[in-house]
């Protein structure tokens, strides 16, 4: 792009909405908002190469393509999308486009891009493995995309000899069409983890299944946060409910990517490399509010766990959730404070390790655990990082790609507050450009998007008393927001990443024995962000 070509603000089009484009022509005579149509001089459909940064109205824009909606036409545009497409597939890690336009109506603008997409998608017998968001930010409408990291067949620990485990990864690896897939998904049992499971599949495919959390299989009365803080006698010590609301976590995290099937991976890891004894004695470090627990219970009935929770507010969704069930022993302990004469042969860690100081947690689960003990920890991991910048970077990216899975567009149909559309707009609109910003290195902008966004999120007031799919999803991205930031500050949030994580371990009497990710959030390798569970032995003393 040449120096003296530059993009100006024409205009504001008035009756338009902030509000994701795929749901801006059903509800845009009821909200009312500024859409800021760009023009570009002397241009009609111009190249812009990476990291290319134009100003409009002294503010600084990021982008890949501009694509003049006025001068171009359908298949000219959908070439230009394709080309952005191709350019993720092969290796980019996003692609931005920016739509120009000066004299088009807004439903002209929707309708144009809108066919655009239709021509792309219904003249290809193949499948492209993007994932397309658009967004309004700043007034600037533009198509962001990004790869599809998590289209590989989940393959299993080997042999599964549980009936219900083979059963969770025949759904997990085994994605025939929809209409298949729904059949098989109606003759599976109607517990939590195959609830979880079917959210999951499901959510593969853009549809919503979020029922389950709303059946009272997890305890859904609220724990008032602010009544449990108030009583605690505080020590210098940040909690955990200072940074992450644990009441909705409780409800929500349960449609979070890969959250069922971590347990399903843990639970294989322990059927296949031990006996299972009636009972198994195991340890689960920082059980949360029980959730995790309680799905592996449905596949290994025969476990015995002590379950460790310092968080006083999920300590009581932990005791109410499980409070049925005779096979758990509910401890509200700092872990690395926690001591008994016990040696357990099995120990496990769900999503919690990155709450603790890692080496503090590899040392006391070797003091627990039983010669040749398996040690098995699932969690978040980012990608490797030497410095603060990285790993804002690494951290935003990671997040967001939770984020940007399950971010799903109204239904015409569906009737949400008005808290609710805001905080869906918000969410559609922000993320992919802070996610974007993140991938091109503008570390600043996209810290500073996020907090902005926590901030006017948590000035809503969000009521939980009604059932619509897709509140769950845009619950739990509120929830990675919290954390998101949490981890910016370095606050309850301590994430550091495979390798580091694996020698930290070694260095602790540990030796690894399996190590799979099972969600991507960012990178090809193995070794790099996402979800990870990892299977230790604890080495003989020689």
């Amino acid at each position: 792009m040449k120096e003296d070509t530059h993009i100006k603000l024409v205009k504001k089009i008035e009756g338009s909405t902030s509000y994701n484009v795929e749901n801006l022509i059903s509800i845009s005579h009821d909200r009312r908002g500024k859409l800021l149509p760009i023009v570009l001089n002397e241009h009609k459909n111009i190249y812009i190469e990476k990291n290319i940064v134009f100003n409009i109205n002294d503010r600084e824009l990021v982008a890949d393509y501009v694509v003049n909606l006025e001068s171009q036409d359908i298949r000219q545009i959908s070439r230009t999308i394709e080309r952005s497409w191709t350019e993720v597939c092969n290796g980019n890690n996003s692609s931005r486009l920016v739509f120009s336009f000066n004299f088009l109506s807004l439903e002209s603008v929707l309708k144009k891009i809108r066919n655009a997409l239709s021509f792309i998608l219904s003249n290809s017998d193949f499948i492209w493995p993007i994932k397309y968001l658009f967004s309004i930010h700043d007034g600037i409408l533009s198509l962001i995309s990004f790869y599809n990291l998590n289209t590989d067949l989940v393959r299993p620990p080997k042999p599964l000899l549980n009936g219900k485990l083979k059963q969770a990864f025949k759904l997990l690896s085994n994605l025939p069409k929809i209409n298949e897939l729904s059949f098989e998904l109606q003759k599976i049992d109607t517990s939590l983890v195959f609830s979880s499971l079917k959210s999951e599949i499901f959510t593969k495919y853009g549809l919503l299944d979020t029922a389950f959390i709303y059946k009272g299989t997890i305890h859904s009365e609220k724990e008032g946060s602010r009544n449990i803080l108030s009583k605690i006698q505080r020590k210098n010590d940040l909690l955990f409910e200072d940074r992450i609301d644990v009441d909705a976590y409780n409800f929500y995290e349960l449609v979070h990517p890969a959250y069922a099937k971590q347990c399903v991976f843990i639970s294989s890891l322990i059927s296949n490399l031990r006996k299972i004894e009636n009972p198994l004695k195991c340890l689960d470090i920082g059980s949360g509010t029980g959730a995790p627990i309680m799905m592996m219970l449905e596949l290994i009935p025969e476990l015995c766990i002590t379950a460790i929770e310092p968080s006083p507010i999920a300590f009581k969704h932990l005791k109410r959730n499980l409070q049925v069930d005779n096979r758990v022993t509910c401890v509200n302990i700092d872990y690395l404070k926690f001591n008994t004469k016990d040696k357990f042969p099995v120990i496990f860690s769900i999503g919690a390790s990155h709450h603790l100081n890692t080496n503090f947690f590899f040392q006391k689960t070797y003091t627990l655990l039983a010669e040749n003990g398996l040690f098995m920890v699932s969690d978040e991991f980012v990608s490797k990082y030497e410095n603060t910048k990285e790993r804002c970077k690494n951290l935003i990216i990671h997040h967001t790609g939770y984020m940007v899975d399950v971010m799903f567009s109204l239904n015409r149909c569906d009737k949400i507050p008005f808290e609710y559309l805001q905080l869906i707009s918000w969410f559609q609109n922000e993320i992919p450009v802070a996610r974007y910003y993140a991938y091109n290195n503008r570390i600043s902008e996209s810290i500073n998007i996020c907090k902005k966004l926590l901030s006017k999120s948590k000035s809503l007031n969000l009521s939980d008393n009604f059932i619509v799919d897709i509140i769950p999803y845009y619950r739990l991205q509120l929830l990675e927001l919290e954390a998101l930031c949490a981890g910016l500050d370095y606050e309850v949030e301590q994430k550091t990443y495979t390798d580091r994580f694996v020698r930290m371990a070694e260095a602790t009497g540990f030796e690894l024995y399996e190590h799979y990710r099972i969600f991507a959030t960012d990178g090809n390798n193995i070794n790099e962000a996402g979800t990870h569970v990892f299977c230790f032995r604890k080495k003989a003393n020689i």
